[in-house]
Formats: structure tokens, C-alpha cells, sequence
């Protein structure tokens, strides 16, 4: 799962070399706010309970992105529906109730709601992003 921060379509005049280097780090610098919006909602406690911190960790930036990249991601950010939970590698499943063991050949799960945090919050986040994206574009283009 992952956002992606794009101009479409650029001007002749951003063609520049100079302006080609503002644009990247622009976009750079927007995914680095970008993400750590996305780990400060986290840390408030406005998305997911934490359990192992894996899920978090996993949000990183790069260039123009920024990702999730914890397998079930999308799970927690979307929610799931009612699903049937069927062992792949033993006969059974395991796991823990109210303190005891359970075994069952299948499960009836009945989904979960959704904890947005990549995507919540998405107004304020795309304002900081472009203010983030602006000032270093001009960083780079008053040097």
C-alpha cells in the first residue's frame, strides 16, 4: 500500500536542470512529511492499537513515496469483511481466548472495521505537503 506524491504533467520551463532538482527534492521532502504525518497519527493513537510496532515500521519514504509495506496494511487501513479463517500448514487452528486454548478446524471471522492511517486526515495532510514541497522548491531555486 502506498501513496505517491506526481505532477503529471510538467511545463518546457520546468524542464531546467536547475528547476528538474528543485521539483525532486520538492517531492522528496514532501513524502518525508508525508510519512511522518502518517507515523504522528500513529503515535497519538487516532488510528490502529499498536500490538508489536511492526505495522509502523514498516511506513517508510522514498523519493516521491511513501509506503506501508507490512503485508496486512491495507487489512487494518480498509477494514476486512466477514471471512472464513481455514488452517494452511496443520490440521488445526490455535489460538487464545478468555485465557484458554482454543483448536478449530475453521473459523467464521467477522471482519474488522477500518483504522485508516495512511490515508486519514488526507486535507491537512495535502496542505503540508505542498508547503513542505514549496519551500524546497525555493530553497533550490534561490541558491
Amino acid at each position: 500500500m502506498k501513496v505517491e506524491i506526481t505532477i503529471r504533467k510538467l511545463p518546457k520551463i520546468l524542464k531546467r536542470e536547475k528547476v528538474r532538482e528543485a521539483v525532486e527534492l520538492g517531492l522528496k521532502r514532501g513524502a518525508s512529511r508525508y510519512r511522518e504525518m502518517v507515523l504522528d497519527w500513529i503515535d497519538e493513537g487516532r488510528a490502529f492499537k499498536r500490538r508489536s510496532g511492526f505495522l509502523r515500521s514498516s511506513v517508510v519514504a522514498f523519493d516521491n513515496k511513501v509506503v506501508a509495506g507490512a503485508e496486512y496494511a491495507p487489512f487494518v487501513e480498509f477494514g476486512t469483511r466477514p471471512h472464513v479463517i481455514l488452517p494452511r500448514r496443520k490440521r488445526a487452528l490455535r489460538f487464545i481466548k478468555d485465557g484458554k486454548e482454543i483448536f478449530a478446524k475453521r473459523v467464521n471471522h467477522p471482519g474488522s472495521k477500518p483504522y485508516p492511517f495512511m490515508f486519514a486526515d488526507m486535507e491537512r495532510r495535502k496542505k503540508e505537503v505542498a508547503r513542505e514541497f514549496l519551500r524546497a522548491f525555493g530553497e533550490v531555486l534561490n541558491d
